[in-house]
């Protein structure tokens, strides 16, 4: 479709921001502080939902995918 270019790179920016996130998290995980600690255990909390949210954006692009090629198949054949 003509909106799928735009949607895997919202996909594939979604998984830099994650990745992102994740080295941040990693990288200072020895520092310690009340703030920090709630910060990164937020941070850690949202990026679970948003690879879940990504995982399940992605299997809706790839079954959306498929159907426009079956539709197109079924017009054409069919």
């Amino acid at each position: 479709t003509t909106l799928q270019p735009s949607k895997d790179k919202i996909v594939d920016d979604l998984k830099s921001l994650i990745s992102d996130a994740e080295e941040l998290l990693k990288l200072t995980a020895d520092q310690q502080g009340g703030k920090l600690d709630d910060l990164r255990a937020r941070i850690n909390g949202r990026v679970a939902v948003a690879k879940d949210r990504l995982a399940d954006a992605e299997a809706a692009i790839v079954d959306s995918g498929k159907k426009a090629v079956r539709s197109r198949a079924t017009n054409r054949y069919g």
